[in-house]
């Protein structure tokens, strides 16, 4: 196909891993349309919180993931003299990386701030009219279309929060927001809180609030609590070393968190005991959401987050190569496989590489959800890539370009392990994280 115009959504870390990979292949002109007033994405970090705010960070935000995996593999996420030092540094860190990427690299040129795509719709050929507004002045927003071969889908999924569902809920007085909503804990000084869900970002906001609030209770589903000593039948406190003797958890199924809420302010959680509480705080993740798409059109639709049919997590069967979606994994070194799968889209895009057909292409996202099903595994985890590490080979391979190093691997994998082994303390005590070139040590 040789060189292709190109729109990627979105300059976040993916957006900004595609626009580099397509212009090493060859590919231009490419645009990069990003809704922000800057590069960064989700990690653009915003202490004001309206109704179309962006960012889902909180102010004590740090990463949960050392520096040696967060990086790109060609572009380290090295300490810098002005910057955080720390192995598991905040969040600024992590944008000023970005935004040294993309100077590094020369993207600033190639991507369009304040610009917020409103729609992308097929032509009658194989290209795509994307329609966007932009900021000319401070009130003046001026709706303009570009005409593209193809399109690259970046638009994180950190955006549209999901809820637990909670009977009652209506009824019940007190205050709730998610966690993109939630900065600091001042506004919740000595209150009773739940904490709903108990994943990275449940774990550091339940201690961030523990600070100031008078109870923290945290529902949290039964694996976990399995695996931090937890009873399934009884409120039990963390232990004594955690330092936060006001922070309770509570057991729950994999389906609801909380039994119910009720009109005097109670919440009642699944092991049978209650509180009345001033605020929930819903960490439960969110939501893949694609407004400026017409899944007939994009040829995918979500179901409980599961986006599909894509093959590889990446392209719609019916309409690849012209549609792709960089971005969508979880629970992996998130900027290695953006960079992957940036190189295999590029690649595919230009010819290099040669993408199945249709037919096998469905055949294949057939048996992968036949997979999941057959091991019980829910559809919202269906771009879970686990710990084997099989996709980001597979990426590689099909690209051409060197594994992932099994140093960085046994890395990643002790630091998961850290985080559920002692989550209070996993950030600043690494000392199992000393590695050579075979792996920890």
């Amino acid at each position: 196909m040789g060189s292709l115009s190109v729109a990627v959504i979105g300059a976040g870390a993916a957006g900004l891993a595609a626009a580099r990979e397509l212009r090493r292949e060859g590919h231009g002109p490419v645009v990069v349309f990003e809704r922000c007033a800057g590069v960064g994405g989700t990690w653009l970090y915003d202490d004001k919180v309206s109704t179309n705010h962006h960012s889902s960070l909180y102010a004590s935000l740090r990463t949960n993931l050392p520096r040696e995996t967060m990086g790109f593999l060609d572009f380290p996420l090295v300490s810098s003299d002005s910057g955080d030092s720390r192995r598991f540094p905040g969040h600024a860190e992590v944008l000023r990386y970005l935004q040294e990427f993309a100077r590094r690299f020369d993207l600033h040129g190639m991507v369009k701030l304040q610009t917020e795509v409103l729609s992308v719709r097929r032509e009658a050929s194989s290209s795509w009219k994307v329609t966007y507004s932009r900021k000319q002045e401070e009130k003046e927003v001026i709706v303009e279309e570009e005409v593209f071969d193809a399109v690259v889908v970046c638009n994180g999924h950190f955006t549209h929060p999901r809820l637990a569902d909670i009977a009652g809920i209506d009824g019940w007085p007190g205050k709730q927001m998610h966690s993109h909503s939630y900065r600091v804990a001042d506004p919740f000084h000595g209150q009773v809180v739940v904490v709903i869900g108990y994943k990275p970002s449940g774990m550091d906001i339940s201690r961030d609030i523990a600070g100031v609030a008078k109870e923290v209770h945290v529902a949290i589903r039964s694996p976990a609590a399995a695996a931090a000593n937890i009873s399934q039948t009884q409120q039990m406190p963390l232990p004594a070393n955690q330092a936060h003797p006001n922070l309770w958890l509570h057991s729950c199924t994999v389906h609801i968190y909380v039994e119910r809420a009720e009109g005097d302010g109670s919440v009642v959680f699944q092991d049978g005991s209650r509180v009345k509480a001033d605020a929930i705080v819903h960490c439960t993740g969110y939501k893949y959401s694609f407004p400026f798409l017409d899944e007939d059109d994009a040829g995918i639709n979500v179901d409980d987050n599961r986006v599909g049919p894509l093959y590889k997590h990446v392209f719609p069967p019916r309409l690849a190569p012209h549609i792709s979606f960089i971005g969508l994994p979880f629970r992996a070194m998130l900027f290695p496989v953006f960079q992957l799968q940036s190189n295999w889209v590029a690649g595919v895009l230009s010819g290099r590489i040669e993408l199945p057909s249709q037919e096998e292409m469905m055949k294949d996202v057939a048996a992968f959800y036949s997979d999941l099903e057959a091991r019980g595994c829910p559809k919202r985890y269906t771009h879970d890539l686990g710990t084997s590490f099989e996709y980001e080979d597979w990426l590689a391979e099909r690209s051409g370009l060197d594994k992932i190093e099994e140093w960085r691997k046994a890395v990643y994998l002790a630091a998961r392990k850290n985080v559920t082994d002692r989550p209070e303390a996993y950030r600043d005590d690494d000392r199992s994280l000393r590695y050579d070139a075979t792996g920890c040590v």
